[in-house]
């Protein structure tokens, strides 16, 4: 029975009735060591009778072998792997060790452990009980979150135990959690009198006071004998129950206490390999029983258990280091070959040895071959300072900074970067250690560094790997365009020409974007545009098809010459490999590109869906200046939609991030969004985005890319607020340089401002080319906002027959895509106007989330439930969880059905 967790004993309770209706949940209990999180973890499975139970326990010496606790906690459910897509079968079972070897990343790994869990909770209940989860290995931590995170309509319940502390796997993870406080007096006073501790007033008083309602305290002091200090200090209560442990073991036989030490060396519960340690000293495990009558350690059907893991930590500690060492060495020698010797081996190791640091080798490509890629990070670091050779010492360095930056751990792998460079001299090495840093830096938002350091390592690899120098250099240009070094990106894209082989269509288009690109926004659109052209008629020509994770560069080339249809192909492959893959850091970015392709060509829903996927990929991986840029793109969409609160909100987040990081060309993007939205809703005299766009054209004016150029936004405003004046000091050099860049896109807007400028004599005839140039470029949106402002202009001309004639295919473009504050203002004018309008319903479609978007689109290309979760990264019971709810807001109730409601709803705004 326990005592004083009435609230938390409910929590559990609610946890459980929750995935016995079918809907998954899960709970992190936090608390010091001795807080009673274990004996909550065993109330849960007492209450759990009709559940399956699967347990996992954090082991302080396995906290650096890939995916032990993985196993653990998956061990019932092996025989279902059939039942899971072959690839993530495939997925799982090199990752646990159990067949073959393939190299995933961890959202793959998550993504199969999420299917696994769903596929056993089909029949019965599920519940997961994960113990010292802060000494989970990072890779079963990482699977483990991913999975549970994302289960939904499942019946599953899953109770992780762990240690208050930044760092540790479950300590940001979003998930729900409670922290366990001490118990109330009345439940500590309680527990000490069931215990049947024999204590005087004066006693009971001292120990109430120094547990602190710790259960574990008010358990085992008692059993010491307490003197009650005189020192003013407080003493910590780990130390004080580590003295009463130790102080037990201190009184029993020496042979005992050696026997102990190598339990604790090998926190190994099979007993056979403690045995074969201790037959080393002369020792037997029946050396172990005063121990057990101690209350120290348990012997139960073939393993040893510490009585707590305080337990094991305070006799190795105690422990004098030279006794540690041999201790180690003999664990290792009983493991043999097993991973575990490895870092044993270190651990027994005094300076550099070559034995110890080989054997760590190993263990690192059993890790890689298991994607066990924190685990190899590891054991590379500790290999390198084992090393003898300064050879071998930044071979393993640089292996395990690439092992460490695909475990998403970024400090690791730059500290490792560092440390390797001060060794490495050939040029190759260092060239690749440098690429590696920039891309870190560039993909975390350090643009500011990331330039320079990808500079050197383009210069290092020139003559001997051009491929990795040009992509080095396109990173470079990206970088420093991103924090407004627009002159040093024109010198870097020069320099990637010069590097690139010209019969290479790869590095062509890799060197042929960053010269273009960079050339562009000098202001140097004639030398600028046959680069880009000829990066894109490269992409068009397949230059990148063959590698897929670079592919989202070619989506890029069709961005720079606003060819919408081009950028969404190839992002949609881009993005297609990523989700295939699980390799969530490739999303981010190509995302975005889809997510603008998509924009372009008409097909808002879809994008919205994209972008959000895109967001919630660069929070994952904590790619910020990924993320500002996808951040940007979904604000401009939130405030062209009327989206006000999404708009402002994501405007925040974007801009605290370049304002961290110096992102220039971002942040004018994020103000973007603000004058859009309010253009849409009605520009007012004091429009803090218009001011603040303003503002920071004051400060730097910086180009755009013709499709997402911030000018002809602003110069509207500007007219609108009467400031006829800054919008004519904008427009002329906007104008120049579209009229120089010959991008019909950008012609039109500029002949568009030129309209909003004119006087009545002469608005029309700008009105006019500004459609013609409009019928090439193929944006839809801009086109009707140009029939707005025309058909307003022609309404207040008294021409009310010819303004509604374009007012009307505004309005049907805006109400199609969404665009409400726009349409709201068609419609106004229309009225004005004196037609009369019927308010139009929303799509049905329209009421779809972002994720019911996804599901949808996934499900109307054939794809079974199972199929659809395991591309989405969710389980088939919450896939069919949210079908059920499109099928609603659709009104259908089969998936051919389904297909033809997105079919007849899907815009096509192409030919208008």
């Amino acid at each position: 029975m326990l005592l004083g967790r009435t609230t938390e004993q409910r929590r559990v309770e609610q946890l459980l009735e929750h995935a016995r209706a079918g809907r998954s949940g899960t709970l992190v209990l936090v608390g010091d060591p001795g807080i009673g999180k274990t004996a909550l973890l065993e109330y849960a499975a007492a209450q759990a009778a009709d559940f399956q139970i699967a347990r996992a326990r954090g082991v302080e010496s396995e906290t650096k072998l890939p995916f032990v606790g993985l196993l653990d906690l998956c061990r019932p459910f092996l025989g279902m792997l059939d039942q899971l897509e072959p690839q993530q079968a495939a997925v799982l079972r090199a990752t646990l060790g159990l067949r073959g070897e393939q190299e995933a990343t961890g959202f793959a790994i998550g993504a199969a452990t999420l299917s696994l869990l769903a596929a056993a909770a089909e029949d019965q209940p599920l519940l997961l009980l994960v113990d010292d989860a802060h000494w989970l290995d990072r890779g079963s931590a990482d699977a483990l979150a991913f999975a549970v995170r994302r289960l939904r309509a499942d019946a599953v319940a899953a109770l992780i135990a762990t240690r208050p502390a930044d760092g540790v796997p479950y300590s940001r993870r979003d998930l729900p959690s409670l922290e366990l406080p001490g118990l109330d007096e009345a439940a500590a006073a309680q527990l000490l009198t069931r215990e049947g501790a024999t204590l005087d007033s004066s006693s009971t008083r001292a120990i109430l006071d120094l547990a602190a309602g710790n259960p574990l305290a008010l358990l085992e002091l008692p059993r010491e004998a307490l003197a009650v200090s005189g020192s003013a200090e407080p003493i910590r209560l780990g130390t004080r129950l580590e003295r009463a442990f130790t102080g037990r073991a201190d009184a029993l036989p020496e042979a005992t206490r050696r026997a102990l030490l190598l339990a604790a060396v090998s926190d190994v519960t099979e007993l056979h390999v403690l045995r074969s340690a201790l037959e080393q000293f002369g020792l037997s495990l029946a050396e172990l029983e005063p121990a057990e009558s101690a209350r120290l350690v348990s012997l139960d059907g073939g393993t040893l258990q510490f009585r707590h893991p305080l337990v094991r930590s305070a006799i190795y500690h105690a422990a004098d280091p030279v006794e540690r060492r041999r201790a180690h060495a003999a664990v290792a020698s009983a493991l043999d070959d097993d991973e575990r010797a490895a870092w044993h081996l270190a651990a027994s190791a005094v300076g550099p040895d070559a034995r110890a640091a080989a054997a760590l080798d190993r263990a690192a490509e059993v890790a890689l071959a298991r994607s066990g890629f924190a685990a190899a990070a590891a054991a590379y670091e500790q290999a390198a300072r084992l090393s003898e050779q300064t050879q071998d010492r930044v071979r393993r360095l640089t292996a395990g900074a690439d092992a460490a930056w695909l475990a998403g751990r970024t400090e690791q792998a730059l500290a490792l970067i560092e440390d390797a460079l001060g060794y490495a001299k050939d040029p190759a090495l260092r060239g690749g250690l440098l690429h590696t840093r920039g891309t870190i830096e560039h993909f975390v938002g350090d643009a500011a560094r990331a330039h320079w350091t990808l500079e050197e390592a383009a210069n290092l690899l020139a003559k001997i790997d051009p491929r990795r120098a040009s992509l080095s250099l396109t990173e470079a240009v990206g970088s420093a365009l991103f924090t407004g070094e627009v002159e040093r990106a024109v010198a870097l894209g020069e320099r990637a020409v010069a590097i690139a082989d010209a019969e290479r269509l790869d590095q062509q288009l890799f060197a042929s974007i960053p010269r273009g690109a960079s050339l562009l926004l000098a202001g140097r659109p004639e030398e600028g545009l046959p680069f880009l052209e000829r990066a894109a008629a490269a992409a068009r020509g397949g230059a990148l098809d063959e590698d897929p994770r670079n592919l989202t560069w070619a989506a890029l080339a069709g961005w720079w010459v606003g060819d919408g249809t081009l950028m969404t192909a190839k992002a949609a492959e881009a993005v297609e490999w990523a989700r295939g893959h699980a390799a969530l850091a490739a999303v981010p970015w190509a995302a975005m590109v889809h997510g603008l392709g998509l924009i372009m060509t008409g097909h808002w829903r879809e994008a919205r869906a994209a972008l959000v996927e895109g967001v919630e990929a660069g929070r994952l991986t904590a790619q910020e200046g990924h993320l500002a840029m996808v951040l940007s793109q979904l604000a401009w969409l939130d405030a062209a939609q009327g989206r006000a609160d999404d708009c402002r909100a994501n405007v925040d987040e974007g801009l605290a991030i370049t304002e961290a990081h110096g992102l220039l060309w971002l942040k004018n993007r994020l103000l973007r969004a603000l004058v859009v939205l309010e253009l849409g809703l009605g520009v007012q005299e004091d429009s803090p985005g218009v001011n603040r766009l303003q503002a920071s054209f004051a400060e730097r004016l910086l180009r755009d890319p013709p499709a997402t150029s911030s000018w002809p936004d602003l110069i509207e405003a500007l007219l609108r607020l009467g400031d006829t004046e800054s919008a004519l000091d904008l427009l002329e050099p906007y104008a120049a340089d579209a009229e120089r860049l010959g991008d019909p896109l950008a012609g039109a807007l500029a002949e568009r401002c030129r309209a909003l400028a004119a006087e009545a004599s002469a608005f029309e005839g700008r009105f006019e080319r500004a459609l013609a140039l409009h019928a090439v470029a193929g944006n839809a949106f801009e086109e009707a906002r140009t029939l707005l402002a025309y058909g307003g202009r022609l309404r207040r001309n008294a021409r009310r027959i010819d303004a509604r004639e374009r007012l009307r295919a505004a309005l049907t473009v805006f109400e199609r895509l969404g665009a409400e504050p726009w349409a709201e203002r068609a419609r106004s004018e229309l009225r004005a106007s004196g037609e009369r309008l019927r308010r139009r319903d929303p799509a049905a479609r329209d009421e779809l989330t972002p994720q019911e978007v996804q599901i949808a689109l996934v499900v109307a290309e054939g794809k079974t439930n199972r199929e659809v979760g395991a591309q989405l990264f969710l389980s088939p019971k919450t896939v069919e969880w949210h079908l059920g709810n499109i099928y609603r807001k659709l009104g259908v109730q089969s998936r051919g059905k389904l297909v033809q409601a997105l079919r007849e709803d899907t815009p096509d705004v192409s030919a208008l």
